[in-house]
Formats: structure tokens, sequence, C-alpha cells
């Protein structure tokens, strides 16, 4: 943690390194397991939440001291700022404007610091190393929370979640814990970096038993789909070979095509493979996406309440506040949208929606620009951010980590995103 600000001098060296731990702290109060509580009561004060404010109040006056001291503003940059100022307003009209406010200092403090240490990287290697610090943080985290969901089974029950046991389930939840463990695995190939081989290859082993224990189809998904668009570059670009580039998009059309042909033909073992993806729900329950197709048939209703909730939202963080409030649909309890966009466009309104989707255009750019961009970063850093990027908007059609409260996948989202803005002010 101390070598994270490689190009330190000796007069900013303690700026730097209490920002790069605080930017831990904030993955460590915000990205695990900590108490029982339920999470159909509005958020009463504790120690966790007073915790967290100051952690974030901290690494807001950080990142304004880094950016003060590095002020390049890009477009990225200048984007992810204007998405904050749309999370401010929506406290404005929101019928919980102080837990509004409670989230939104969270956000932005996250969000300045984040900012601020990609801003005073001057070299690939700082880069590289907040990327590390990230990787090992979640690491711990998944493991410590993998060892509690096993050593106590039961949180399952005590959180009155009925189905078979999933791994995370009750604890922070398997799809939180199964996408966590995706980015992770991807972005621990890191050749030019590789000291020690062994105990990376551990804990991609840890990152595939959470993945598959934690029964995520969402979190399958995107690992599937992040190791695609890696070979596609990797092969397909990076070494100019035209066949790979259009022999891995046939590949994956064509395994879908098998896939739906033997379950119309009930091919031996295609229906059970399927059963045990699905988590043997029924067809209802597929068609509906588990439930997800109503709650955002009811959100865009509430969308158009009023004028003001149509422009501006409900409020930044209390989605599941006010879609709780005389919910007709099926008996249970709405924590999230399950869709970041829908999230985004409920919370912020339609000023909000136009900002976080000017954040997702712009990240897009690592995808069509990777030719230019590999070569200004490192052809690792490049292949990884390549590889991130879609998994994150991909998982965003599904779950709201991208909308919701302040949480590891939104700052490593940020920090994909800030980087694109510092490739013409690293040094070569």
């Amino acid at each position: 943690m101390n070598h994270v600000l490689s190009d330190r001098d000796s007069r900013y060296g303690l700026l730097g390194k209490l920002s790069i731990t605080t930017w831990v702290g904030i993955l460590i109060l915000t990205g695990t397991y900590f108490r029982i509580r339920s999470g159909e009561s509005a958020p009463e004060v504790d120690w966790l939440i007073i915790a967290q404010v100051l952690t974030c109040l901290f690494g807001a006056f950080l990142g304004i001291l880094l950016i003060r001291r590095y002020p390049y503003f890009g477009f990225g940059t200048k984007a992810l700022l204007m998405y904050l100022i749309m999370a401010a307003l929506s406290a404005v009209f929101s019928p919980y404007p102080k837990f509004v406010i409670g989230y939104w200092i969270l956000l932005a403090g996250a969000s300045l610091l984040t900012i601020g240490l990609v801003q005073q990287a001057k070299t690939q290697k700082t880069l590289n190393q907040i990327e590390n610090v990230w990787l090992l943080t979640i690491s711990l985290l998944l493991l410590k929370d993998t060892a509690t969901a096993l050593l106590f089974p039961e949180m399952q029950e005590i959180h009155h979640i009925s189905g078979p046991f999933r791994l995370g389930m009750g604890i922070t939840h398997a799809n939180t814990m199964g996408f966590l463990a995706v980015l992770a695995f991807w972005i621990s190939f890191k050749k030019e970096e590789l000291k020690h081989p062994f105990f990376l290859w551990l804990l991609r082993l840890l990152f595939l038993f959470i993945i598959a224990f934690s029964w995520s189809r969402i979190s399958m998904a995107c690992f599937a789909f992040g190791g695609v668009i890696r070979l596609w570059f990797q092969q397909g670009i990076q070494r100019g070979n035209l066949n790979l580039w259009i022999a891995i998009p046939c590949f994956v059309v064509a395994a879908v095509v098998f896939a739906i042909l033997a379950l119309s033909f009930e091919l031996p073992g295609a229906t059970t493979a399927f059963n045990i993806f699905n988590r043997g729900q029924d067809i209802d329950s597929v068609v509906s996406l588990t439930g997800r197709t109503e709650i955002w048939s009811y959100a865009f209703r509430k969308v158009f309440d009023e004028p003001a909730s149509l422009f501006f939202g409900h409020g930044y963080g209390i989605s599941r506040l006010v879609l709780n409030e005389g919910y007709g649909g099926p008996d249970f309890y709405i924590s999230h949208l399950h869709n970041s966009f829908i999230e985004t466009l409920f919370s912020l309104g339609l000023l909000g929606i136009v900002a976080f989707l000017v954040l997702g255009i712009y990240s897009i750019k690592w995808l069509i620009r990777f030719h230019q961009l590999h070569q200004d970063f490192s052809a690792e850093f490049t292949l990884r951010a390549v590889s991130i990027v879609p998994m994150l908007l991909l998982n965003s059609f599904m779950e709201s980590s991208m909308a919701c409260k302040i949480n590891p996948v939104m700052l490593l989202y940020f920090f994909y995103l800030v980087v694109l803005d510092r490739r013409q002010y690293l040094a070569k």
C-alpha cells in the first residue's frame, strides 16, 4: 500500500498514503457483511453508518486536495461530476431528503477520492498498483464472507430467505458475491506484474468456487462474456488475427443456437443442465426474470407520479423506501430495482439518467478505441479494462450495483472511467 504512489515526493507522501488507506476503508465499509439488520426498515444511525459517512467525508477532503494539485479535468471526470450534481439535486423533491443526503455523501466522497487517486497517477505502474489494491481488498473480503457463509449457513433462514442454499444469501447477497468474484477473477490476470503466480491461482480457485456456489445466473453470464471479450481482443485485434476476430463471435452464436436446440429436442442432460443453471425455477419465474418485470413496470408508473419525480427522481439511494409504499405485487420486499438504468431513472429522473447514460457511452471507449488505448496504456491493463467494462454494463441490466448505495463495483467502474482521461498524461 505504501508503494501505490510511485511518483510521490517527500512533501506529499503522507497525502498519498492517507488517500489510498481511506479508499481501502471505503471498500471495506461498503463491500462486506458486518451486522444483521432488516432491510425493510428505514436506515437508523448506528456505528457502521457513522463510520461510512465519516470515512467518505474524509475521502472527499483528500480527493479535493488531490484534484486541486492535479487539476486534469477530462470528459470522464466532468461527466462523473455532473452525475454527482444530478444525484444531489434528487434530494430537493425527495420524500426522504435526509437519507438522500446521507447516501450522496457516501457517493460523492468515494467518487472524488477515486478521481483524485487516478489524477495523481503519472505512470502505468501507479494505475496498476491502485488496481492491485482493489483486487487484494476484495479478495480478502470475499474470503471472509465465504467463510462466514459456510460456517453460519443458518444466516439464510435468519433473514427469511427461502429456496436452496446459495453462497452469500443473508450476508451480502449471492449475486453481489458472485459478481465481485467474476470481476476479481479477470482482474487477477497480470502477466507484467506476476511475482507470486501460485498465490494468484489460489485466489482464482476461490473466485471460481464463489461463482459456482453463489448460483448467480447473471454472474455466470458475465464471467463467460468477459472471457470471450478478452480472448476476442487479445487474439483477434492485438495480434491481428482476423480469423479469430470472426471465429469467436460465430462460436458464441453457435453455442447459443445449440443450447436452444438441445432444450427443444430434450437431448440427454440438456434439461438437467438448464434446471441447475436456472435454480429449478418454473417457466413463469424465467419469463418474469424472477419477478423483475413486475417490479420494473411498477417503477415506471411511479416515475410519472408528478413532474418533479419525472425530471429529478424520487431521491438517490432510497428506491426501496418509495417502492414498498403500497406495492401490490408478489409477497416479497423490493430491496432495489435489479436494473441500474431503471434504478437511475427512478431515483434521479430524466436528468439523472442522461448523465448516467453519458458515463456508460464514454466507458465504451475502451472497446471502440482499443487499438489506440493499448498503445497509451500497457497491453495487459487495456485487456483487463476492455473485459471488465462490458461486464459492468451487462450486469447493469439485471442488477442495481451501479446505481444504488456506493459499493466496490461502482468504485471499480469509476476507476476505469476516469483512467480514460489520464492516457495523455502518463509517462512513456
